[in-house]
This record gives C-alpha cells, structure tokens and sequence, in this order.
C-alpha cells in the first residue's frame, strides 16, 4: 500500500467504549479485541494517543488497536501499566523477506542526534507492543545518525513483563533496551531489527528474561517499501545482542546476519549474567559471539551455529567462567578466522562441527569432546600463558593437532576401546502448537449479563455469559478489567474461550481482569474453581485468593481443571494458589499451555494419562503473592516477614510441576522458584524439555518413572537448595527409564545428581558449582563436564552401581577426584589431573608450621602493624599476639587480633606476624583455624603479600568450601572454631613469591565497635619436590618411564582412575600394551600417605 505522511485524517481517538472485535487485514492467530481503538491523525499522533493510553491505563488496562496506516511521533509516548498497543501486520515478522507487506507503522520523527535521549516508547510493567512497525524517516542508512531507543523499559524498579511481539524495527539506530534499573520478565517474540548500533541491550535482568524469533540483519530494512535515505543499510558498526545482568535469559530461534558483533556477553551496572542458548543462527558477523564477563554459571548453548570472517567465538581477557557448546557448528567464512580463548576460563565444546582452521589459546582452556570438523586440519595454538587444551574423541581427533608453547600436558586421543560415545539423538524440541486453533467470530461480555466488580459472588453471572456462549459458539466471552469476586465455580463450555484484557504475559502487579475466589477456604478436596470442557480455554486472565495468608496458608480446591482435550492456558496468572492446574485428573490430550505464571503453594501444573501436550513459557515464582496494584482489596495482612516464610512452605511443601503417564510432551522454557518438587516424573514419560530452571527446591529434578521411559532434557539450570536440599537431579527406587541432560547448569545445594534408581541417567556436559554426582544404583555415563567446586570426591559411587563412564571431565580446582564401592563397574578416561601451567625457578617451597604454643619454623613478629598507607585505617587500641586461652584449638596458646573500629563505614588493620620467603609451587596449600570471638571479628582472615604481585586477598580466590577469601569475608560463625584450606598453588598466585604472612580485620559494614579474633595451627606447606614439576613421563618403543629424581615412592594406574593405595608401585617402566591408555600417577610423601595430586599421560602410540 502507499504510505504518506501527510495522511488526512481517517479518524480521531475514539472515546472509552466497549471492547470489540477488531477486523484486520493480515491474517492473525487470535481474535484481536479492543477496548479503544485510535487511527492515523493528520500530523502528530504523539499527543492524543498518549491522552488515549492515559485513559484507558486509568480504566484498568486492556488493548489499544492501531488500523493500518501511518502514526506520526514528534514526542515520546509512556505506555503505562496495563495497556497494550496492538497494530495490523503479519504475525511473522521475523521472516519479513517472505511476509515483506506492512500494515500499521509508526513514523518517528524526533530525537536525531541525540542517543541518550527519551526513547520513542517508554514501557511501565504490564504493557506490550505487537504488530507494530517502526520507522525513522530521517535516516540517512549509510552514515546512521544517532537516535534515541526506540523502545525501553521505564527507568523503575520492579518493572515486570514488558513484551514485544511480531514487531518490525525497520532502521533503528538502537532498537529495544531492557533495563539498566531492575526488572524481570521481559519477553520479545517474532520480531526483525535492522539495527544500525544496537539491536537489543539488556541489564539489570533478574528471573528471568526471554527472546524467541528474532532476525537481527538488514532485512527489516531490505524489505520494508518506505522511502529511505540510502539503498543499502550501513550495519559495519552494529551489535545485535548485548546483554549485560540478566538471570537466566532464554535465547532461541535467533537469527543474526552481516553485522560487526552477533552476540556480546559483558558487565553491567549490577554484575553479570548467566544464560542458554539454542536453535540459533550467527552469520556473517566479523565476531559472531564476543565473551566478556559472565557470572561462575556462564553461559550454555544447544543447536547454535557461529558463522564468522574473523571470529566464530572471541573470548577476552577478562572471560574467567564456563561456556558449553554443544551440538553447535562453528564455520570460518575467511581464511584467518578463528576461535580465540585470551581469558582464563574454559571454552567447552562437544558433539559440535568445528569448520575453522585454528584456535588460539592465549590464556584459559579449551576442550573439545566427540567433535567433528569439513576441514583438513585443525590446530590449536597454546600460547605460554595457557592452561589447557584437549581433543578428546571424535573424527576432529583424527586431523587435529597442538602447537603446545606451555608446560601444561595437552591432549589429542581417540577413546579408548571401553568408553563407547555418541552424539545424544535428542528431538528438535518443537511444539506441536504454540497456540490454540481458536478465532471465533462470537463476542460475549460478562458485564451485558450482570458481572460486576461490586458483586460479591460472580459467578451465576459469569455462567450465564459462558452458557449463552455455548449456544452460539464458537465465542469468546470477555472479562473487562476489574476485581470480580466469587463465591460459586464456573464452567467453560466446549469451543468457548474465557478471556480477559491482557493480549500479552502479565503479572498480578498489573491488575486487569481478576476473579477474586472467596469460597472452599481450608477444603483442598471441593471441586475445581474453573473447569474446562473439551476444546475450551482461558487467556489474559489472573486469578487471586483473597482470604489467603502468606504466613500458615490454608488449603484450597484446584483453581482450573481441564475435563476434555485439547484445553489450552494462555497468558494466564494467579497470585497465591494453593493448587493451581489440574490437567491430571482428566485425559487432556493436545492440551496447549503458552506462557503460565503465578504464585503457588501446595501444587503447580500437574499433567497425567495424556499425550501430544505443548507447555512454553511457564514463570512460578513466590514474588506473585507480593507484588500488588494500587489498593488492591486484601483480606488477610500479613507481617514485613511473611514473604520469606512463605518462600519456606514453598520450599518445603510444593510439587511444583508433576508428570504422571504423559508421552509426546513438549515443554520449552519453564521456570520456577521455591519448591519441594521441581518438576517430577511418575510411571511411563516420554517428554522433550528444552530450557528448564529450577532455582532453589529440595529435588530441582525428580525422577520416578518406569522402565522404557525416555526423558531428553536441554539446558537445564537447576539448583537444589533449602533445608532438605538433596540434588539438582534426584532418581527414587522406581525409576527405570532412561533421562538425558545436555549442556546443564547446576549451582548451590548438597549434591548436583544422586541416583538411587535401576535406569539410565546421561549426563552430556554440564557446568556444576554444586556437590558430587552420587551414583548409588543404575548406569550413568558423565562427558565433558566440568566441576568448579573442590570437592574431596567429585564423583561417588554406591554397592548398586551397575555401569559408570566417566570421560573428559575438567575441575576448575586440581584433580577429578572419585570415591567407587566397586572401581570395576566403572570406566574413565581423559579427565582432569593436576595440571598446571608452571616452570619451575629458584626459592624455597613453603614449610611454615605455625602453632601458637610453638612458631617453631618461622619467628613470630607481635604487634607488627604495618604503617605504610593503606595497612591501617580507622581502628584504634590494636593488639596482634600470641595469649594463653583455654578454648585454644590446639595447645594452650593462640594468636589474637583485636582493636576498635572507629569509622563504621569502612575500618581495617594489617598485621605482619612472619616475614619469610616462599616459592609457590602447584602444590602449595595455606591451612588455618579461625574463631570470631565478636561479630565483628568475623571479618577478618589471613592474607600473604608477594613480592611485586597483589595480595592474596585482591586475587579473587576461595577456600575448599567455596568462601572468597577477601579477609572481610566471613569464614567462621562468631564463637566457632572452623578450617580455611586454600590451594593456593592451583590459583593465579603459582610462581610467585611470599614475602609476608599477615592477620587482618577489614570491613566496610562495621556491625559495632570491637573486633576480636583467634587464629591457631597456621599452615603453608608445598608438600611435592620441586623436581617432580620439571619431570614429565616418557615413552618409548610402548614403555613408560616416570622420572624420579628424589627417589619418591609413586603409585600409579593404567585404566584412568585415580591410584590408590593398593595400585602398583612404580619401580621399573611400565609396558603400554593398548593405545590410547592412559597413564596416572601420584606421589607419597614420607609416612606413606598419598598426596591430594594426581598426574596424567595419555600415551596415544609406542
């Protein structure tokens, strides 16, 4: 059609009238229905539009619809809490080549010059944007002028479920900006930006943000028929995705294409992120995945490919944590293009297409596992600095090769004959129907049959409106918005939808239409509030139990309940449920769930005896209880500490998503908060989960069903935590299927999984900051993984155990280490040993034994505060000596710190107790007891000085049990003697030189004056000859030699386990009778007791 933007004027804003059905030129998947409509004006449409936004915001919210035509904006628009702007324009418009034609466009027509001006759309919670597109007519394309966002979320904390859906950007300098203040929940779906700067940038995210469908390329630009200043889009300097602090962002479906940076990962104003990615495309980028900063969870990607002229994957210096690839391709499109590692963390590829000539290695670790490559050849350069590389499996193990500049062991092997691997032939993940089937041409309202906020039972009126709709149906009744209460259930007839005003997700801070359930309080067993016949469904609604404590909550019937097939949820909420969806009781065979939220108590989503289910999109968190509209008409009050004795039921009482006889199940990017059970699985299953998040339950996954199950899940993120807290993955006696996860994220809790069922659990990578994997019965398999806690077992195996294979697993701190009831039932290979990048140079190890009742190996220097700046701040009537104390640790005697704060703001003190020089070799260890004899006490600890190097304090390094050990970190409760061992040798610090032990209180929180503290039994000891760091094995004609210049007794295995004890003694060299075999070796030291490092030789040919 032709735009012009001297249109006369169509119509002027309507005023308030009764929602409608709105009839649209492009085809839609829902009844489009408006509670005021606004079409184009002569001129600026910016005043009248905000004046019919402000209206219906003060109304309650609900949909503003926009005919096609041109909207001239002069001024910004503030789309307020509540309100949605829906336009005309195809659904798809991430696929705009195949759908170029446009319908309702917003023309923007102020701002230039001016980048960190008002955006064109400020967006409060609740609101959405859909069907929309967007166009800067002076836009010079080739040398884009700078614009303000187009769009962005309000600068306010607690901004909630903004949502952008079937959107064209068309030549947006910076297109959608998602904080930097805090706020959750966004969601951009179907949607193309030509971004001439930045396509999305997002911050200050917390559970959690999603994007789906996304063409970030010039094709909005391309293929939009407006008149532009250029004929080709200038997109040399563009970023597509820049996200910053975001919780658990989901990216999929993402399409990238021709600009400067596909992806950027960095810090924001409130730290860093975590996320997973799948089913994405990065292509013809210059850098297609730039990795700054990311949070210790990092980064997952499933089904990715990076296609780049120069980098596929750029870490820089300052990348420290874990990415995983898996099932991804990375493609050269220059013969200079390369995977770049130049930080220190890992780069972790598996099961992956790795078309690129080299990857360089400047600092860090790489691994691939089980890869592939089109090419020739591949290498990787490991520069000095690195700390790893290994090829492990795999056709890319057959042409790969590494140029090694470390003295870190690296690895090129094919699997050994016992560890059988296979790419996991997990499904495609896609929904069967993402929406219900459903645009009906009937229009019920509520209200014509007596619904009214002011009733205190709606729901002989509601019923009147829902059977009417059943005499006419297909139909739609509608729910304007308000607060209905009820004090009788409802039914929804077949082919009948109940609806209210939300045409997007929404939280119950945003209102709309609620029906407020008053009746059945404290019978859990009554009939449902709200059933569904066959073929009938809800959306846009919210749902709130208003005589429901948050403190000692009651128990209450299901909200909803389906009774037929194919039932559908769409943008549903509730706010404090004790049971909120029964899909179990009945068979809900196609039933369709898109975007399910809400607060919950007892029971979640449980789902039974069904098949060919779709679930997208489910978001339960406890924060729906307490995050309420102006005045809303609370029954109950409850304390300022309700809230957190209501996460605590949930975490003891709540299955929050259960499975009981489901198969053909599709469930994509669910998460919850708080629970018992996060979501569990009973009898027979066979469901693809793609992006689920469990964060904080006693079991994130429970696994209870039968034999030929089949459970494929694809970055999980799960964290078990609270009293009871057992695993991320948890399998009872009756599993006996088989579930594998892909490319996990595990965090907090006791244990990252713990079987106790016959059946099969994979586990094909994951990145743990959790406990160990316990396998107490069943087969498990464990690949390319990697742990990043110390743990004195990493992984444990019980009397059950059938078949165990462990194979490529890396440890951010030293060895993998095991503990097996029978070693036979398990095999292993090419797992990390102590391995460190470390030449070996002039000093003396570390050997300071310093207890209190006797500093023998070192003087100790009383009252040594150091005066130089910076050593002393604030603190008064300081004391650092050796006193006599019945409570010592050990002996009579311990070293005391106390002193006055006297600045509560920020106070400290540095006392040198030994002035003695230490190398620090891999193997060094620092021990001490620590008791807090005052609160303030507490933020003390030792710290080491090195010679022309940061204190022990600044290298951002933890102790044994994951405490940072910057000394104002706590790491003993007040009155409690407790152990802080740190490996210091396993740290940045290896290589450098001590000049000076120290104890130090140091705080910017001074919780009272007085600081008193006992340290006892201190301990920097490097227990291994420097020798053995320079000695490597050597093999010749299939033996190996193991030097051993200091003469040390070795204990070593040939089958990638661990030695132990009973293992042979290594007295001669050792014949090699299969390749590849792996070689690992530890040493004892004087008494005969095995030190806590264990090395590693994978020999590959005679």
């Amino acid at each position: 059609m032709r735009f012009c933007l001297t249109l006369l004027c169509l119509a002027t804003a309507a005023s308030m009238a009764a929602p409608s059905i709105q009839k649209t030129k492009f085809a839609t998947r829902d009844l489009v229905i408006a509670e005021d409509v606004f079409a184009p004006l002569e001129g600026d449409c910016a005043p009248q539009l905000q004046k019919a936004i402000d209206k219906l915001a003060e109304a309650g919210g609900g949909t503003i619809f926009l005919p096609v035509g041109t909207y001239r904006l002069k001024s910004p628009i503030l789309l307020k809490d509540g309100v949605v702007l829906r336009g005309d324009n195809h659904e798809r418009q991430d696929l705009c080549e195949k759908f170029p034609e446009i319908g309702t466009v917003f023309s923007i027509e102020f701002g230039a010059n001016s980048a960190d001006g008002t955006p064109a759309f400020t967006l409060e919670s609740g609101t959405g944007l859909r069907e929309l597109v967007f166009w800067y007519p002076e836009q010079t394309a080739d040398k884009p002028i700078p614009f303000p966002w187009t769009v962005a979320v309000v600068n306010a904390r607690n901004a909630d479920n903004q949502s952008i859906f079937n959107c064209r950007f068309v030549n947006s300098y910076q297109a959608i900006a998602i904080g930097p203040k805090s706020n959750e929940l966004h969601t951009i779906r179907n949607t193309v930006i030509t971004p001439f700067k930045t396509g999305i940038e997002i911050d200050s995210c917390t559970d959690i943000g999603r994007l789906d469908h996304i063409n970030l390329s010039a094709d909005a630009f391309k293929y939009t028929k407006l008149p532009h200043k250029a004929n080709t889009a200038n997109l040399d300097d563009a970023t597509g995705v820049i996200i910053r602090r975001s919780d658990w962002e989901y990216i999929r479906n993402i399409t990238i294409d021709g600009l400067d940076t596909g992806f950027l990962f960095c810090k924001g104003v409130r730290g860093t992120t975590n996320a997973v990615m799948a089913n994405s495309n990065i292509t013809n980028c210059k850098t297609a995945l730039k990795l700054q900063e990311l949070n210790g969870i990092g980064l997952a990607i499933y089904n990715t490919s990076f296609a780049a002229t120069r980098f596929p994957v750029h870490a820089t210096a300052l990348f420290a944590t874990n990415v995983q690839f898996n099932l991804c391709s990375f493609i050269a499109l220059d013969n200079n293009a390369e995977i770049l590692n130049e930080g220190t963390g890992i780069l972790s590829f598996r099961n992956s297409s790795v078309n690129v000539p080299k990857a360089t290695l400047t600092n860090g670790n790489m691994q691939f596992s089980n890869c592939s490559s089109k090419a020739n050849s591949f290498t990787i350069i490991a520069d000095k600095e690195a700390r790893g590389a290994n090829i492990i499996g795999g056709q890319l193990a057959t042409i790969a090769k590494i140029q090694n500049n470390t003295t870190v062991a690296t690895i090129v092997t094919p699997l050994p004959k016992n560890i059988q691997d296979a790419t996991p032939k997990l499904p495609a993940f896609t929904p069967k129907r993402l929406f219900p089937d459903f645009k009906p041409e009937n229009l019920v309202l509520v209200t014509d049959f007596g619904a009214s906020p002011t009733l205190t039972d709606n729901g002989p009126a509601f019923q009147k409106a829902l059977d009417h709709a059943k005499t006419i149906a297909p139909a739609t009744v509608y729910v304007p918005a308000g607060w209905y209460h009820f004090n009788s259930n409802i039914n929804v007839p077949p082919n009948v939808e109940l609806r209210g005003i939300f045409d997007v997700p929404h939280h119950t801070a945003s209102s709309g239409s609620v029906l407020m359930i008053n009746h059945n309080h404290g019978d859990e067993d009554a009939d449902p509030f709200l059933t569904l016949s066959q073929n009938s469904g809800l959306r846009g609604l919210t749902f709130w139990y208003p005589n429901q404590p948050l403190e000692n909550p009651v128990p209450y019937p299901w909200t909803i309940q389906g009774r037929g097939k194919n039932c559908w949820l769409v943008d549903t909420t509730v706010g404090n449920a004790w049971q909120f969806v029964d899909f179990a009781s009945y068979d809900t065979t196609g039933h369709c769930i898109n975007y399910l939220a809400g607060g919950l108590l007892r029971r979640g989503l449980f789902i039974a005896n069904s098949t060919q289910g779709d679930i997208v999109d489910i978001q339960f968190n406890p924060h729906y209880a307490v995050r309420l509209p102006r005045n809303f008409p609370l029954k109950v009050q409850n304390s300022p500490g309700a809230h957190g004795t209501h996460i605590d039921f949930q975490r003891a009482n709540l299955e929050a998503i259960s499975f009981d006889n489901v198969t053909g199940e599709t469930m994509l990017g669910t998460f919850l908060y708080g629970a018992r059970d996060g979501i569990a699985f009973y009898n027979h299953c066979d469901i693809d989960i793609l992006m689920h998040g469990t964060d904080t339950a006693w079991h994130a996954v429970k696994l209870e069903c039968g034999k030929n199950s089949a459970l494929d899940f694809a970055l999980a993120q799960l964290v078990p935590l609270g009293k009871k807290n057992i695993a991320s993955i948890v399998t009872g006696s009756n599993f006996a299927g088989k579930a594998t996860f892909v490319a996990s994220q595990f965090w907090a809790g006791n244990n990252t999984a713990f079987l106790d069922g016959p059946g099969t659990v994979i586990l094909d990578q994951f990145n743990t900051l959790t406990g160990p994997v316990v396998v107490n019965n069943g087969t498990c398999t464990i690949a390319g993984a990697e742990f990043g806690r110390p743990l004195d077992a990493h992984i444990i195996t019980g009397p059950n155990a059938k078949s165990v294979s462990i194979y490529a697993v890396t440890s951010r701190n030293n060895a993998l280490f095991t503990k097996f009831h029978d070693p036979n039932q398990v095999a292993m290979f090419a797992n990390a040993a102590t391995n460190v990048n470390y030449t070996p140079t002039q000093g003396r190890s570390a050997n300071l034994s310093a207890n209190a009742d006797s500093p023998a190996t070192a003087t100790f220097l009383p009252n040594n505060i150091i005066k130089e700046p910076g050593n002393i701040r604030d603190c008064a009537d300081v004391s650092c000596e050796i006193v006599q104390r019945d409570d010592a640790h050990s002996g009579k005697h311990v070293f005391r710190l106390k002193g006055r704060s006297t600045n509560p703001s920020y106070s400290y003190v540095y006392c040198t107790i030994f002035s003695e020089k230490f190398l620090v070799t891999p193997d060094t260890v620092v021990s001490y007891w620590i008791k807090p004899l005052t609160k303030l006490g507490s933020h003390s600890g030792l710290d080491i000085a090195f010679e022309n190097f940061s204190p022990m304090r600044d290298l951002g390094i933890a102790d044994t049990r994951g405490i940072p050990q910057h000394t104002g970190t706590p790491k003993s409760p007040v009155g409690q003697w407790s152990n802080v061992v740190v490996n210091l040798g396993q740290t940045k610090a290896v290589g450098q030189t001590i000049n000076r032990i120290m104890l130090a209180y140091d705080t910017r929180n001074a919780d009272g004056e007085l600081f008193d503290v006992l340290f006892d039994d201190i301990n920097i000891t490097s227990p291994l000859p420097q020798e053995i760091w320079s000695e490597k094995p050597i093999c010749n004609n299939g033996q190996v030699v193991i030097p051993n210049s200091t003469n040390s007794t070795i204990k070593y295995t040939l089958d990638g386990k661990n030695p132990e004890s009973k293992d042979e003694t290594y007295t001669k060299p050792i014949d090699i009778k299969e390749y590849p075999t792996e070689l690992r070796y530890a040493f004892l030291d004087k008494d005969n007791n095995q030190l806590p490092f264990v090395f590693s030789h994978v020999i590959t040919q005679p």
